[in-house]
Order: C-alpha cells, then structure tokens, then sequence
C-alpha cells in the first residue's frame, strides 16, 4: 500500500475504533503538518469517517480544471513538443540500483507490518498504533525497501519479545549461540554486528534504537545479517556516487 496509515489492509485482524483512528491521527498531527495530511487522506480514502477533531483539518482536494476560471483563448502555432533533455546526474548503473526492487520505500506507510496476535502479544492495544509509527519511521530512516522492511521488522518484534522471556542465563546462552550461528554464515562476524549497530544508529528516535538494542536486537543472529547486508547495499550505493564525482 502506498500512502496508507497505520490502518493497513493487511492488518485486519485489528480492525481499529474511532478512539483508535483519532489516536493514530493525533500522532500523525505530532510529526508535522505533511505527514498529518496524509494520514488524514488515507485514513478516509479507507473509508474510515473522520474524527470530528481532525475532519476539518483535511485539505480540501484541488479544483478540477474545468472548473477554474481560464483565460479568453488565443490563436497559436502548433509544433512537436521538444524533446525531454535528461539532466539526471546519474549513471546508468545508479538509475538501475535506484529502480530495483531494493530501492528505498518512498514513504514510512509503505510497509506492511502483520500485526499477528503472538506478535503483539505484551503490547497494551493504546500504545500499538505509536509502536507500528515508529517501527515504520525506523525501517525509512534505515533505508530499506518496502518488499524487506517489513519482515525485517516482524523479525526485529519477534527477536526482542523472546528476548524480554529471558532471564540474565537464558540470554547469555542466547547470545552465545545467537554469535556462533552468525559466525557460521558471514566471514566477519565482529564487523558484521558493527555494521548492524551502524544502522540502528540511523534512528533519529535515540530512545527507541536504543530500547531495540537494549531488548537483544543485536544479538539475533538473522536480525544482523539483515542489517549488514543493508548496511553493505548503502555503501555500494554511496560508492557508485562517489566513483561518478571522481570522474568530473
């Protein structure tokens, strides 16, 4: 879904109730005025009836243009329209990685999160629509595609929900063997966990990347993979933009 709120299509073993919508719009209100819009467009292009609070804030949609006053029209010559001059800076092999499936999502509301019921187990229903918001900020922030950023982060719920049942020796287990098993399937683990913490450090929410790393999402073994390897795909685009300034 592409500008859609924290209502998703997929979500609807959580059908929300008008407190739940003026919540998850009041959130949006919080993070700016563009982001409020299109909460509150999606919210009723979904078909959900505004709250009073918020229904007068909807941008009215724009005049068709028929309806605008046109000037009196006047006679013109008629030609080819020019040709479309490309000033995109970039190379061929950057506009390929930038349309690729793995480009970054345009917007946070692109994600799909499945919010299963042993998923949000532990999550009081008040807080989950601010819990979703932020999961989908972060993914945008780390730059992650829509087709992967959601699973990543159903694996991120899933790795710190088993990690908060842990007492202090069932994590140092975990950890232990969480290490070897990424051992076993990348040829630096050490580096690969930095890469990892490289990219919850893109969070602009300090608190909230540092409550993910709290809750053992560094110790996941498939949680870091999936984090070095985005953090890799980054460097290889910042690479290529680099190589192409060095040739001018």
């Amino acid at each position: 879904m592409s500008d859609a709120p924290t209502v998703p299509e997929d979500a609807g073993t959580l059908p929300f109730s008008g407190d739940e919508v003026s919540a998850i719009l009041a959130d949006a209100k919080a993070r700016g005025p563009e982001t409020y819009q299109r909460y509150l467009q999606a919210v009723a292009a979904d078909g959900y009836e505004l709250p009073p609070e918020h229904a007068a804030a909807l941008a009215a949609p724009p005049k068709p243009a028929a309806a605008l006053a046109a000037p009196p029209e006047t006679p013109r010559t008629l030609s080819a329209p020019p040709r479309p001059q490309s000033n995109d800076p970039r190379t061929p092999e950057e506009i390929e990685f930038d349309n690729s499936s793995m480009a970054p999502a345009a917007s946070p509301l692109d994600y799909r999160i499945r919010w299963t019921a042993g998923r949000s187990d532990g999550v009081p229903p008040e807080h989950l629509h601010a819990l979703d918001a932020s999961l989908r900020e972060a993914l945008h922030e780390m730059a992650f595609s829509a087709n992967v950023g959601g699973s990543v982060m159903e694996m991120a719920v899933d790795s710190m929900a088993k990690w908060n049942a842990l007492d202090e020796g069932g994590r140092e287990l975990y950890r232990r063997t969480q290490l070897a098993q990424l051992a076993r399937v990348v040829p630096d683990a050490e580096q690969a966990v930095r890469n990892a913490d490289a990219m919850v450090a893109m969070i602009a929410d300090r608190e909230f990347a540092s409550d993910m790393s709290k809750y053992g999402l560094l110790g996941n073994a498939q949680m870091v993979v999936a984090l070095d390897l985005q953090y890799r795909r980054l460097q290889a685009r910042a690479d290529m933009a680099k190589a192409r300034g060095a040739k001018r």
